[in-house]
């Protein structure tokens, strides 16, 4: 029988360490799963479901008819009042005029056929042009008819122009023509100064307001549009934008009274929304059959179907899941592993949280993750032991105030190049470089003023090189430049004097005007010769030219 060695050197047998993992798996086992996906996702859920739906879809659906309906009401209403607030602007408009108002007062008083022709003239204009005008009529303060304008003539219509309003505001009732064939009437008074001198009276088309009645936006209801206004009889009269309009009978009309205008009522086998309308016009009516509300909870009902089917399709797919629940732990390992071995020191794997999974997939994590702690440190400790090794070269070759190459850069670098052979015209040049008046200016200003100026000459200096060239500090106040080689007709001296030029300049350090100059020693590079003889050989010509300057002679040629 195989077994285990502990770590005291003990073995445990094979049984042994079975039978906690045989009560574990007896207890939350593949077979247990699935009876209890089964149970859980399948009967529970359909019956609580089918329960839920068949009480509540019924509701919802009436709940969303009325909801639907009164937005539409809303709608509707807000049109049909526009519609007839734009029609009572234009008659306010024609009713404004005031010289139509200030003719009817005269004409009130007098009786004068100008008064009559200019208020028929201006009636004439407003009528020709408003489209939506059919006439125009004025009333005295009597209630007599004044004038009146009618595109179909100017005697059409006239035997039913209505009565002054008794209400000081604008009032709107229909015109019975035929039953197919309707307009209607908007009244306004007409004032003056304060007092009533008559009625304006607008006949207007009602094609508008059809339309608007038929514009029903939710065709699953199949809704209609009405309107309930009073007819030569002062009873309702219903008017539809589809032919015939129905006429109202009398259970409707006592059903409606008392109706809360803000929400839906159920009367027989209609849903209805009630809403008034402007100046009296009447009463906006939208309604539904419940036969349509009730198809569309039969509607609902199928779809409930299809989702119990689903949900028993998802009770056969559980088993296919939890044989993956087994599966997956293991591939998501062997993946993880073979990313570890590849160098990935940082992979995880996402722990399940079932069984024996669960802590072999943590004790996984847990290694990767100090495996990738144990090799960041090593990365951090090598990167820093790299970083260290380059300050301290870069140290080792450069001068710590000006950042300039050092003495023992620049006489490395002159002796590699002495050691080539020449190539070209030359091997190139030396430029050894010392301040002129360096010391007063350092006696007089302080030693960090004194390093500001070298560190100005640093940067002036880096200027002049090229990439290939090298400017260094090699003690105190003296640099020097070594110069590549550049072809036929290089000359280092025109580079003397460039760099005499521009040390020359003044320079602000610490509102401070402070100038230096330079002398500059120039020498030819010979292969073959030590690095410390072509040195001192510059060294000595700068001495040369600096001696020069002081007795005031003129340098000599530059050949």
């Amino acid at each position: 029988m195989f077994g285990v060695k502990r770590h005291d050197g003990s073995v445990r047998g094979e049984r042994e360490l079975s039978e906690p993992s045989a009560r574990v798996r007896g207890r939350v086992g593949l077979r247990a799963r699935l009876l209890i996906a089964f149970v859980l996702t399948a009967s529970m859920p359909v019956a609580a479901l089918f329960v839920a739906q068949y009480l509540e879809v019924e509701k919802r659906a009436f709940a969303h008819a009325e909801q639907l309906l009164e937005q539409v009401a809303d709608v509707q209403q807000r049109r049909i009042n526009r519609e007839l607030e734009r029609l009572a602007q234009h008659l306010q408009l024609v009713a404004s005029r005031t010289q139509m108002r200030l003719s009817l007062a005269s004409f009130n008083r007098s009786g004068a056929d100008a008064d009559l022709a200019l208020i028929a003239r201006i009636l004439d204009d407003a009528v020709a042009s408003i489209p939506d005008f059919e006439g125009l009529w004025l009333r005295d303060a009597r209630g007599g008819l004044v004038a009146g304008v009618s595109r179909t003539g100017p005697s059409s219509a006239l035997v039913d122009v209505p009565e002054s309003p008794v209400t000081p505001r604008m009032h709107v009732h229909l015109r019975w023509e035929t039953d197919t064939s309707l307009t209607f009437w908007l009244s306004s008074p007409l004032e003056l100064e304060g007092e009533t001198i008559g009625s304006l009276h607008l006949l207007a088309k009602t094609e508008e307001l059809l339309r608007i009645l038929q514009d029903f936006p939710y065709a699953e209801l199949s809704g209609k549009t009405l309107l309930i206004v009073p007819d030569r009889d002062g009873q309702p009269h219903w008017i539809s934008a589809f032919s015939p309009a129905p006429k109202c009978a009398s259970e409707w009309t006592s059903s409606a009274n008392g109706v809360d205008s803000a929400g839906s009522v159920r009367l027989g086998d209609e849903l209805c929304v009630y809403r008034p309308l402007l100046f009296d016009f009447g009463e906006l009516l939208l309604r539904v059959s419940v036969e349509h509300v009730g198809a569309l909870t039969r509607s609902h009902f199928r779809w409930l179907f299809v989702d119990l089917a689903i949900i028993l399709l998802l009770s056969l797919l559980m088993s296919l899941f939890l044989a993956r629940m087994i599966s997956r732990p293991i591939e998501m390992l062997k993946e993880a592993t073979v990313q570890l071995r590849s160098g990935d020191s940082g992979v995880q794997v996402p722990e399940v949280s079932w069984g024996e999974f669960a802590e072999l997939t943590r004790s996984f994590n847990e290694t990767s993750q100090t495996l990738a702690q144990r090799t960041a440190a090593l990365e951090t400790e090598v990167h820093a032991h790299r970083k260290a090794q380059r300050e301290l070269a870069n140290l080792a070759q450069t001068d710590p105030l000006t950042g300039l190459a050092n003495r023992r850069c620049f006489m490395q670098r002159l002796s590699r190049k002495l050691q080539h052979p020449c190539t070209g015209d030359g091997c190139g040049w030396l430029l050894y470089l010392d301040l002129d008046g360096f010391k007063p200016v350092n006696d007089e200003n302080g030693h960090d003023i004194g390093d500001e100026v070298l560190k100005v000459v640093a940067g002036r200096l880096r200027g002049l090189v090229r990439d290939e060239d090298l400017a260094a500090r090699i003690g105190g106040d003296e640099f020097v430049l070594l110069l590549a080689d550049a072809g036929s007709g290089f000359d280092g001296f025109a580079v003397a004097r460039r760099a005499e030029h521009a040390l020359s300049m003044p320079m602000s350090i610490e509102d401070r005007t402070i100038q230096v100059g330079c002398s500059v020693g120039v020498v030819a590079l010979e292969p073959g010769r030590e690095a410390r003889q072509v040195l001192n050989a510059a060294d000595a010509e700068m001495y040369r030219v600096k001696t020069a300057k002081r007795q005031q002679r003129p340098m000599p040629s530059d050949g």
